[in-house]
This record gives C-alpha cells, structure tokens and sequence, in this order.
C-alpha cells in the first residue's frame, strides 16, 4: 500500500504533463513504485509451496493478476459505454 501511495503523484505527472516524454517517465517511475508488493508476494509463494508445484502456483498467480488486469479494462471501457463519458479522443 505504501508503494502505491508514493506513486501516487507519480500519476498525477503522468496525467497532467503536457510533454509526452514527461509523462511515459511519471509512468515508469509510478510502476516502479506501485508495482514492489510483485516480488514479495513471488518470494512468499515459492517459499510456501512445495517444490513440485512451485512452477505451477506462479503460473497460476501470474495469469490471475493478468487475467484480472485485462478484464478491469474491458469493464473500464463497458462502463464508459454505457454511461456516455467523454474520453476526449472524439470517438
């Protein structure tokens, strides 16, 4: 929680800089920073699961986060749909 919260204004540059380069280095620096539970929570699961399952229980997380992150997305974009908001990009 405490990398996200330190990302935070990470975004607002990100969202608010007019340059575009500015702005993919807030995104860079927000992900590096919000993004850090990532390698704990590998270490924990590879140290928790037995060693015959190890590949599979980080597979299995993987997709999950992926999976999760792709379909918040497509609610994102349904939920904009269905409630008219302006993206700005004239579609």
């Amino acid at each position: 929680i405490l990398g996200t919260l330190i990302g935070l204004p990470f975004i607002a540059l990100m969202l608010l800089s007019p340059d575009f380069n500015l702005s993919v280095v807030g995104l860079m620096v927000e992900y590096l920073l919000a993004e850090c539970w990532f390698a704990p929570v590998i270490s924990v699961l590879q140290s928790a699961l037995p060693h015959r399952v190890r590949g599979h229980g980080i597979g299995i997380f993987t997709f999950t986060t992926a999976l999760s992150g792709s379909t918040a997305v497509y609610v994102v974009g349904y939920l904009m749909d269905k409630w008219t908001l302006e993206t700005g990009g004239g579609a």
